[in-house]
C-alpha cells in the first residue's frame, strides 16, 4: 500500500500551484530587472544616478526594491488564495513562509542586478537569467527527485536559490515542521542574496569608474 504524505487527497492544484506561483515569478521578476538595469546603463548617465542617489550600493537597493516588494506581494497573494480561499491552509508558520518568498525574490532580484551588470547587454542578460531561472522547477527536487541523479543535476540543484525556497515552502506549507528546521534555508538565501548585491554594486561602481575616466575633460 502506498501512501502519499502531506498531499492524502492527490490533488494537483495543491502540489502544483504552489511550485508554479514562485517557479513562474521568479523567472519574471530577474527579466524585469535585467530591463531596468539595461535602461540605466544604455542612457550612459550612470554617475547621474549613482550621485543622485548617494552612492552604488543605495541606488541599487532604490532599483531593486520595488521589484522584490511587488513580485513578493504577488506571491503573498497566491498564497492568500490557495491556501485561505482554497482552503488549503499553512500547516507551519505563515511569517516564516512569508519571509523565505521575500528572500528568495530578493536572491533572484541580487543575481539578475550581478548578471546585467557583468554582461552588460541586455539581451545577452536576459537570455541568461532565463537559462538560470527557467529549468529552477525541473531541479529543485520537488517534482523531480535528485537523489541517484548524475553530479551535474545534484550541483545545479544546491546552487539554486529556488531549491531552498522549496524545500522552506515544502516544511512550512505542507508538513507543518517547526520554524527551526526552516531557519537554514532562510539563512542561506538571506546570504546568497546579501553576497550577490554587495557584487553587483562593486560591478555597478567600476562601471561609474569607467565612465567617468571615459568622459571627455
Amino acid at each position: 500500500q502506498a501512501t502519499v504524505l502531506f498531499n492524502p487527497q492527490l490533488s494537483y492544484e495543491w502540489f502544483l500551484e504552489a511550485l508554479l506561483q514562485p517557479g513562474i515569478l521568479h523567472v519574471l521578476l530577474s527579466c524585469a530587472v535585467v530591463v531596468a538595469l539595461g535602461r540605466e546603463l544604455q542612457a550612459g548617465a550612470l554617475d547621474d544616478w549613482i550621485g543622485t542617489s548617494g552612492g552604488a550600493l543605495p541606488a541599487l537597493a532604490g532599483k531593486l526594491a520595488p521589484y522584490v516588494l511587488v513580485f513578493t506581494a504577488w506571491q503573498l497573494a497566491g498564497t492568500a488564495w490557495l491556501c485561505g480561499w482554497r482552503g488549503w491552509g499553512v500547516h507551519g508558520s505563515l511569517w516564516l513562509l512569508a519571509a523565505g518568498q521575500l528572500a528568495l525574490y530578493a536572491c533572484y532580484a541580487a543575481v539578475a542586478a550581478f548578471v546585467a551588470l557583468l554582461v552588460r547587454d541586455t539581451y545577452t542578460a536576459l537570455s541568461a537569467v532565463a537559462l538560470y531561472g527557467g529549468p529552477a522547477l525541473t531541479f529543485s527536487d520537488a517534482t523531480l527527485p535528485v537523489i541517484g541523479a548524475p553530479v551535474f543535476t545534484q550541483v545545479w540543484s544546491h546552487v539554486l536559490p529556488f531549491s531552498a525556497y522549496v524545500k522552506l515552502q515544502m516544511e512550512q506549507m505542507f508538513m507543518g515542521s517547526p520554524p527551526s528546521a526552516s531557519l537554514p534555508w532562510l539563512a542561506l538565501m538571506c546570504g546568497v542574496a546579501l553576497a550577490m548585491f554587495l557584487a553587483a554594486g562593486g560591478l555597478l561602481r567600476r562601471a561609474v569608474r569607467r565612465g567617468l575616466r571615459a568622459r571627455p575633460a
